[in-house]
């Protein structure tokens, strides 16, 4: 239980289906390693006072305190502080799935604490267990069952001891369902997108094997944040606002997981923890003349705005060599945007890469390189030691270190580490993207996203 509406709703929501359910609280940041405690966030003290009070609210539910404060540091933020580099930003929320929450959480809970059945966490994500597991005969199952109608079309397919969700036969093709029924480690469940997609937190534990979700619950995987306009469906700031609990009005965390957000700003409290020195210039990269400066405290990812004083009009991030940072005019330049990428390795749900790739050495997929940015269509390729990835459009914003997550339907298969990307538009001699079809950005960046 973080303390905020979604973990506060699956409490609730698990607690109307099982007689027994106990919360854990967990504080993994030691505010002791900042440089500056005078700008300390008091936000996970406000965060144990709302989890406190919904425990209370749902007839003292068990309260369980704990930090993995050296953990987090070690296989967390440490790295999350190596992987930024010039125009390079990882995503720590990825590793924290892995190592923290669904690592040392999860095995804390069944260590630790007495007769746990299942670990379930407020992410807006789904699970297929292909094989039923031991602990669900005890009845314990996803609060939120959804509609598998049409089973005898799935049937049709003749595949042993099916026990698949509608949703996932109705977003693929016979072919796929065939393999992907029996994909590798079939014991594990596989990652599905969330029935949300404005909310979607696949992305987020695409990095996260499927092995590592035994005896887990996501009861809000198949409801939505807040309802459509205009809609009936129930959402999860419903429920809350109807059981009147303690966080239904709370607004929604920002920042780095268990960080939270400083009051000076994402780069001047990273750069606390970096050797930042020299000045940098941006410099166009049509012209090679300098626009403006920066300082060094100051991060950029590749597509980002650059902050550059008196223009007169807006620059983004292009790349990044020896002190300067390469910029261009135009949130469409060519420079922006490039057409394939390459990752090392791949951190697959069902821990072997899909059946396709491995016999025909291509696969046929959709992917994302941000959360929530709408999916592309692509084509995956084993060349050499390393995996290539081509866009059927070209895409904003590729940048190495960001991990890119490939879909089959509503199938997540899995994650990887941008280890590199492909030439962009403009060194490929294109100077001008008006008359191509390129791919939307995506929600969180808004400067090509339009909305449906």
């Amino acid at each position: 239980m973080s303390g905020g509406v979604d973990s506060s709703v699956t409490a609730y929501l698990l607690q109307q289906q099982h007689s027994k359910v106990v919360g854990l609280f967990m504080n993994n940041w030691n505010t002791q390693d900042e440089d500056d405690n005078s700008t300390t966030c008091t936000q996970s003290e406000q965060d144990l006072r709302d989890v406190q009070a919904i425990c209370s609210q749902l007839g003292n539910i068990p309260l369980y305190q704990t930090s993995f404060a050296a953990e987090y540091w070690t296989h967390v933020f440490e790295p999350f502080l190596q992987g930024i580099g010039p125009t390079q930003m990882p995503n720590p929320d990825m590793l924290c799935n892995r190592h923290i929450k669904f690592g040392k959480m999860k095995d804390y809970c069944f260590q630790q604490l007495k007769d746990v059945q299942a670990v379930a966490t407020g992410h807006y994500a789904r699970l297929w267990r292909r094989k039923k597991e031991s602990w669900m005969e005890s009845g314990i199952t996803d609060t939120i069952i959804p509609c598998q109608s049409e089973l005898s079309q799935i049937k049709a397919l003749n595949i042993e001891n099916c026990d698949m969700p509608y949703y996932v036969y109705q977003s693929l093709s016979n072919q796929e369902l065939e393999w992907i029924h029996n994909w590798g480690d079939n014991q594990s469940p596989l990652l599905l997108a969330g029935e949300d997609s404005t909310k979607d937190q696949s992305y987020f534990l695409s990095m996260t094997p499927g092995s590592a979700f035994h005896n887990v619950l996501f009861p809000l995987g198949y409801l939505s944040k807040q309802s459509p306009p205009k809609q009936s469906i129930i959402s999860v700031r419903d429920i809350a606002k109807l059981a009147n609990l303690a966080t239904a009005h709370k607004r929604d965390s920002t920042g780095i997981c268990f960080v939270g957000r400083r009051p000076r700003g994402f780069s001047n409290f990273v750069s606390q923890y970096l050797d930042l020195q020299a000045m940098e210039n941006f410099v166009d990269v049509e012209t090679g003349k300098v626009v403006g400066s920066t300082s060094p405290s100051q991060l950029y990812t590749i597509g980002q705005g650059a902050k550059i004083s008196g223009a007169s009009s807006k620059w983004f991030v292009v790349d990044r060599k020896d002190n300067d940072i390469i910029v261009s005019q135009g949130t469409n330049h060519p420079s922006l945007y490039c057409t394939c990428l390459y990752v090392r390795e791949f951190s697959w749900t069902a821990s072997t890469p899909p059946t396709p790739l491995l016999k025909l050495g291509h696969l046929r997929a959709k992917c994302r390189i941000r959360h929530l940015q709408p999916l592309v269509d692509c084509q995956v390729k084993i060349i050499g030691h390393e995996y290539s990835v081509v866009f059927d459009r070209p895409l904003r914003g590729v940048t190495k270190g960001q991990i890119i997550a490939l879909y089959l339907g509503v199938v997540c298969l899995g994650g990887g580490i941008i280890s590199r990307r492909g030439p962009t538009l403009f060194e490929q001699g294109i100077t001008n993207t008006q008359k191509l079809d390129l791919h939307p950005a995506g929600a969180n960046d808004s400067s090509v996203f339009v909305p449906e």
